[in-house]
This record gives structure tokens, sequence and C-alpha cells, in this order.
């Protein structure tokens, strides 16, 4: 079924459904998206056979350094206009690593399994501690179970067994971390839903009755000029922003973000890495899902899965 799949193999399948019609012309828009390091390999190759057919290949990409060796062209473009020298991503690069600010914990998980399917575990024998302020990556490939394990920190999930404490909450229901655990979709458009920007933003604090300031976050989502715009006609890596930045406001304790940097250029992450550490600083903890292998790199800590399991759990330098 489909809608099992991981975010990675669903954009496999709709790739390998657009290859089976045999076109003239291929169309790509971020195909690599949600890909792991072995997919992007696998998509490259079929790039590179069609070209050997003399089909031709356009590409949207905003990491298009593995297919240099294939390109014939490139074209740079920013606000709706072709340049020719793009602006470099490391104005927004962080100069250091978040460090926690705390010995106390705020996820604590002992031997979590959890399966969709009775027979099969798709988390398998998980314990993870994470502190106050800490920014932690998960990295793995598709189908390692970065997701589900993901949605069971959150409380969207429930183990099947095993312990977990989340903000000292036991085995935590969705409900009851409302306003101190924000979420990322790795769709953002699965939770933008208000009729403009500005309105998006100030709806999580409203429903909290909290106040926010929405000039700040609109600014630092460089989102000010699009505010009465509605979310879906702005760009996928604008709305990718805009869902963060609106989780933001609500100001949780723990921000979950499942693959944030997809649809994002180099730019663009980096200054949504430097918004999370930021955010750590101030007291916050970060966890985030990745196959950006540079964005892993930043975080204070990183978490290697594999079928379900935790095969290493290395602090940064």
């Amino acid at each position: 079924e489909t809608f099992k799949l991981s975010g990675g193999y669903k954009q496999r399948l709709a790739v390998s459904s657009i290859y089976a019609m045999h076109p003239n012309i291929f169309l790509f828009d971020e195909p690599t998206t949600d890909l792991d390091g072995e997919g992007r390999k696998e998509f490259f190759r079929i790039i590179k056979g069609l070209k050997d057919k003399g089909k031709t290949v356009v590409l949207v990409e905003h990491q298009y350094e593995d297919y240099l060796s294939i390109m014939d062209n490139i074209i740079n473009m920013e606000g709706g206009r072709i340049i020719e020298n793009p602006v470099s991503a490391t104005t927004f690069l962080p100069d250091r690593k978040a460090k926690a600010l705390s010995e106390s914990s705020v996820i604590a998980m002992c031997h979590v399994c959890f399966g969709y399917d009775q027979n099969i575990n798709v988390l398998e024998n998980i314990d993870i501690m994470i502190r106050r302020g800490e920014i932690v990556a998960f990295c793995g490939n598709n189908g390692s179970g970065k997701t589900t394990l993901l949605k069971i920190i959150s409380g969207i999930l429930q183990p099947d067994q095993g312990e977990t404490t989340i903000l000292n909450v036991h085995r935590p229901e969705l409900a009851s971390l409302v306003g101190r655990v924000g979420f990322l979709f790795q769709n953002p458009d699965e939770q933008l839903f208000a009729a403009t920007v500005e309105e998006e933003i100030a709806f999580g604090p409203g429903c909290l009755s909290q106040k926010t300031d929405v000039e700040r976050y609109l600014e630092i989502a460089g989102l000010k000029d699009h505010r009465l715009r509605h979310p879906q006609t702005i760009s996928r890596g604008q709305r990718q922003i805009l869902a963060v930045i609106s989780i933001m406001a609500m100001e949780p304790e723990i921000i979950i973000l499942d693959e944030p940097t997809t649809g994002l250029d180099d730019r663009t992450w980096h200054k949504l890495m430097a918004m999370l550490y930021d955010y750590a600083y101030r007291g916050g903890t970060i966890v985030f899902s990745t196959h950006n292998e540079r964005a892993a790199a930043l975080a204070g800590r990183k978490i290697t899965m594999r079928k379900g399991r935790i095969i290493s759990d290395e602090i940064s330098g």
C-alpha cells in the first residue's frame, strides 16, 4: 500500500512511474527530494542513462553537485530572474555547535518497539535520552524508521512495547503535548491551511491564547513581502520555511522536524539551521531527521538508524 511507504520510497515510485512511460523529454522538479544517498546515486544512473539514449532532461534542483559531470548547462535563478552568480550560503552558517543547557532529559525512551503490522517491527529496542538544549539529527536510509520514531516522540504514535517519557509525561498521547512539542511533517502542505501567510503564523499562538510578534517571524522567515498571499501560491521551499516558523511562533519546548531541509536551497537551509541553533541556545530542544549530511554535521549529536535500530550515536566535536 503506497501510503505506508516512506517519503523517499514514494519519491522513487513517482520517478519510476514517469520513466515507465518512455517520453522523449523528462521534466523533474526536485526529484531527489527525500532520497537517501543510495537513492540519489540510483537516480544519477537513471539520468545518465537517459542522456546516453538522447533524451532531453530538465532538472530543478537545489543540490546539483552530483550532476556536474553530465550537465550541459546550468541556469541559476533568484526572484524570478536568471542570475549569473548565486549568493553564497556561507553567510548563514552558524559558527559554533549548540550545547546542552541541562543535564535533565526531556526525551527518554527505553526498549521501545513499534510495528504497523503485528508481525513486522519498524522500530526494534530503541533506547535514547535527549537533554534540554540539544540539537539531535537522526540519519539513515529510506525506511530505516526515522519518521516513525519522531512520531512516537511527539505522541502521534504509541509504542507497542517499551517506555517513553517526554517532558516528564509518561507514555504521552498527542493531546498532552499540545503547545509543548511542535512537529513538522515531511510535506509542509499537510499542515498549512490558513488563507494568508501571516494568518498561518498567528494561528497556533492564537489557539494557545498566546501573544506573538508576527512581524518578527515574517522578518526571520523572509516572508514579509508575501504576508497577504495564500500559502499555496508561494514556492515549495517558502512553504517549508513558513511551516517551521509557524511552529516556532508557538514557542514549544521541543521542536521535531521530519526532513526540514527538503526543498530548500543552500542559502535557505543554512538560514533555517541558524534559526534552530538560536532556538536551542534559548533553551529549546531540536530533533530532526535528514538525508542531508551537511545539515547533520551541523547538529550537536548525530544518531544513525538502520532497519529500525540505532546503530550509532555520536556527539559532534
